[in-house]
């Protein structure tokens, strides 16, 4: 779960348009402006398409398009006997109102003052009293930790499994061809012809053929997020396994044996191929290959 979702947020954005369903095309529900807040669902890519799903305060659910910038709402209580609410973040400020200790607040941002004093922008549960209170007067009870700079553009970690982060992945998608490169360059022209060779008296060029056919398995299995695909695994080892064993036709051996010698093959194949595809990776961090800035603006 990302850290926003099904979290109360501050709309950052000056607006943001409202949907009914998850097409751009959808009827318009409303629009919402920044110091709204609201309730963030959960969030889905469709067809390359990110979509918030927003939870509105009379109970409708609508949806927004992601990437729209949001503050997340921490929940805080008064820690002092008394903490004086003032209007703006100075003690210059008239003072709106007191609270009682333990009273419970909603944090909305946070500013910090000339002399480097941090002034938290709160209001009460009922959204009645709005104004900026000390930082020493609060505790937070969220469970979130201490951080403050809690700005996040909805959406970006989907966009950023689109990029390799998916769950169950071996690898981000911007380590998909270094990883295959390492498997067909360390792995399949290097490790395996040698070692294969080796252990059943082939000659280089002779296991080099069996070595590119498993491979070329690693690249039909693995998706380009770093996911190994199983519908498309089993059918490519079955043919990978069929094929080798005609080639080689291994002449002392049964047809089932010279079937099972090549499968058992590939399967002490896939370790170090794998390892060999983790050394391209390795590789490309180390020399800095395709690297690209992915710094990101959290704060106004």
């Amino acid at each position: 779960m990302k850290v926003w979702e099904n979290s109360k947020v501050r709309i950052v954005d000056e607006k943001l348009i409202l949907y009914t369903c998850m097409k751009q095309n959808a009827e318009l529900l409303g629009e919402l402006v920044s110091g709204d807040e609201i309730e963030l669902g959960q969030s889905k890519k469709i067809q390359g398409t990110i979509w918030c799903e927003v939870k509105l305060a009379d109970g409708r659910h609508a949806y927004a398009l992601g990437g729209f910038k949001i503050y997340m709402v921490r929940s805080a209580a008064v820690r002092k006997k008394k903490a004086d609410l003032y209007e703006l973040p100075t003690t210059q400020s008239p003072v709106k109102i007191s609270f009682r200790k333990d009273e419970k607040l909603y944090i909305t941002d946070f500013k910090i003052d000339k002399k480097n004093k941090i002034w938290l922008k709160v209001h009460d549960l009922s959204g009645t009293n709005r104004g900026f209170i000390e930082i020493g007067s609060v505790k937070m009870i969220d469970g979130r930790g201490e951080g403050l700079n809690n700005y996040f553009t909805a959406g970006e970690e989907v966009a950023g499994e689109e990029e390799g982060e998916a769950k169950g992945a071996l690898f981000s998608k911007s380590n998909y061809l270094p990883f295959m490169l390492g498997v067909f360059f360390f792995g399949g022209l290097l490790l395996i012809p040698f070692a294969w060779g080796y252990w059943v008296s082939l000659s280089y060029f002779s296991a080099l053929l069996w070595s590119l056919g498993l491979c070329l398995v690693f690249l039909i299995a693995f998706r380009m997020n770093g996911t190994i695909s199983w519908d498309r695994i089993t059918p490519a080892m079955a043919g990978f396994t069929a094929i080798e064993a005609m080639i080689y036709n291994f002449p002392n051996l049964p047809s089932f044996i010279s079937y099972v010698s090549v499968f058992a093959g590939g399967l002490l194949g896939f370790l170090p191929l794998l390892i060999c595809g983790y050394l391209g990776i390795g590789i490309r961090k180390l020399f800095g290959f395709g690297k690209r800035s992915n710094k990101h603006t959290e704060n106004e």
